[in-house]
């Protein structure tokens, strides 16, 4: 072990850069565990291998003060047992640019080989705008298969040509089963052996079969990080830089965080096309005030569950990320802050529980799927949902893949919905003892196939004039109203304007106990009042229908009341014109 500061800049392999030292020595040449130390206003340009296939020495810590630049006319190679370390202001780590980024016909690998649980982090700061300006040739992002590809078979087919996909490239199949935990466990990461035109053959046999219209992700990249053993926790992959980097693979991700930005310093970061896999943490933005953007990013295989949020008011965008493959919710903010998350033509398929959750976090969501999910694909807590032209049970071809449990459940959250689309069964809830849960239909379009259930306490439904709420078969409960022990409203809502046609059919049963009151329905607003009360003394379905026109724009409300701890209502029939 020896240690290098560099005296100015230069290629790391040129013996002057660090002084000319006995027998033309450069940092991980003859020696192992070497610390590197970059000196303010220079730079440094990366241009060795130092695997096993070339020097054969690792790196200890490369603390930077200047810039580390990788040479990009060549593939280059970096073995670490230590972190990238950013002590000086404006220090850089660069590779390539937007306009000339490394070529694929070269690569740029970085390798930890770590010996202990929190050794390093990858990469690190001792002080505030720091840059990571990182650059590798674009890759396509995903392909869909063009026919169902059978287990014990090796050729898949793709709809299209992926002209950048390449031999010894990492794909993930995502599942096509909907059945239990197939929804996620029938996700196969494969490799490519050999590929022509739209088909490659891979290295070994599929395990399981996966059906035409399945989404393909290619999780390679040709910048790289990775570690040896992703089981060595290694903290946050980085904190507190400008990072603005695109197509770069992380991989084996031996962290609670997989990211950590900003404090304090509210430093804005992109990162754009990258792959993001195997971690035994979530992705996580801790303590951050900042403008965070990942744009057409793959993550998938993360143990410790997918994007978190934690006590900040920061702002998070994401457009067109795939999410798959993740233990626990996809989306869950547990923070006591209020972030902004937006959420633009993304995925979020075959994972093992819910695709939302929790939260003090406002949400946007604009065209994104839902699917393959075994869990709530989404279960929202406080702060408002915003969802516009969603699909909840369907993949990208239009195809049915449906979801384990509700589709969306409410505690104490408004859901605004416009446009969107529901294939499950048992579609939309509003649930927990003794909390309201809103959800506004705010626009029409919206599609529901299955059953649409409102449970427990004061659960409020509101649609717009012309809004459509219909299955493609008799659901067996629409709005079901149960469990009060006190005479607790439930309704529903309708925008409309004047002279607007409705009609209304209510059906309501006894439960175990007997009644004591009879239930009542009360129509109102817009110029009408129709209160009708009927008697359910059997465990039958009685009706009642309410129908007219308003005389006015406004909200007409139902309201449904009920006494007693046993009876249960449900509204069907809506059509308002």
């Amino acid at each position: 072990m020896a240690s290098f500061t560099s005296v100015k800049s230069g290629d790391w392999n040129d013996p002057t850069v660090w002084g000319n030292l006995a027998g033309g020595e450069y940092p991980s040449k003859t020696t192992d565990e070497d610390t590197v130390t970059i000196s303010s206003g220079h730079t440094v340009t990366y241009n060795i291998d130092n695997s096993s296939a070339g020097t054969n020495h690792r790196l200890g810590t490369i603390s930077i003060r200047g810039t580390f630049n990788v040479d990009t006319t060549q593939s280059t190679y970096c073995w670490m047992r230590g972190r990238f370390y950013f002590i000086q202001y404006l220090a850089g780590f660069v590779c390539g640019s937007y306009a000339s980024p490394l070529s694929s016909a070269y690569t740029f690998q970085v390798e930890y080989d770590l010996l202990n649980n929190n050794d390093y982090e990858w990469l690190d700061y001792n002080e505030n705008s720091c840059r990571v300006d990182l650059h590798g040739a674009y890759k396509t992002q995903k392909e869909y298969l063009s026919a169902t590809a059978s287990s014990a078979q090796a050729d898949i087919t793709f709809t299209t040509i992926p002209s950048d996909w390449a031999v010894g490239d990492r794909l993930v199949i995502l599942s096509s089963s909907e059945t239990g935990t197939a929804r996620y466990t029938e996700n196969e990461e494969v490799e490519i052996q050999s590929i022509s035109s739209n088909t490659a053959t891979l290295t070994g046999n599929l395990t399981y079969s996966h059906s035409a219209g399945t989404m393909v992700m290619n999780m390679t990249r040709n910048i790289r990080f990775f570690a040896t053993d992703p089981t060595k926790q290694t903290g946050p992959l980085y904190h507190n830089v400008q990072m603005t980097s695109e197509n770069i693979e992380l991989l084996n991700i031996g962290s609670t965080y997989v990211f950590r930005s900003g404090a304090s310093n509210n430093e804005p970061w992109k990162l754009e096309g990258a792959s993001i896999s195997n971690a035994i943490g979530a992705i996580t933005f801790l303590d951050s005030n900042d403008g965070i953007n990942f744009i057409d990013c793959n993550f998938y295989g993360f143990a410790g569950g997918g994007i978190k949020g934690n006590n900040r008011n920061g702002i998070a965008n994401f457009e067109g990320c795939l999410f798959a493959g993740i233990t626990g919710s996809v989306i869950d903010n547990s923070g006591n802050r209020a972030p902004k998350w937006t959420f633009t033509n993304c995925v979020l398929a075959c994972s093992s529980s819910n695709g939302v959750y929790s939260g003090l976090f406002d949400l946007y969501m604009n065209n994104c799927y839902f699917y393959g999910l075994n869990g709530y694909a989404m279960y929202k807590r406080y702060n408002p949902v915003f969802l516009q032209n969603c699909f909840f049970g369907e993949r990208e071809d239009g195809s049915s893949q449906t979801n384990a449990s509700a589709s969306l459940r409410s505690y104490n959250a408004m859901y605004y919905m416009n446009d969107c689309k529901f294939n499950d069964a048992t579609l939309i809830s509003t649930h927990e003892s003794d909390r309201r849960g809103l959800m506004y239909w705010s626009s029409n379009h919206n599609q529901v196939y299955g059953d649409f259930n409102v449970y427990d306490g004061n659960g409020t439904i509101m649609l717009t004039n012309d809004a459509t709420v219909y299955r493609t078969t008799a659901p067996s409960i629409k709005m079901n109203c149960e469990r009060d022990t006190s005479p607790t409203p439930h309704k529903i809502q309708f925008k409309v304007e004047a002279s607007t046609s409705y009609t209304i059919t209510i059906y309501g049963k006894r439960a175990d106990t007997g009644w004591t009151h009879n239930p009542k329905a009360t129509l109102s607003g817009c110029g009408i009042f129709d209160k009708t009360e009927w008697t359910t003394n059997d465990t039958n379905w009685n009706a009642v229908t309410l129908t007219g026109t308003t005389t006015r724009a406004g909200i007409i409300e139902v309201i449904i009341t009920h006494y007693d701890n046993g009876g249960f209502f449900y509204v069907d029939d809506i059509s308002i014109v």
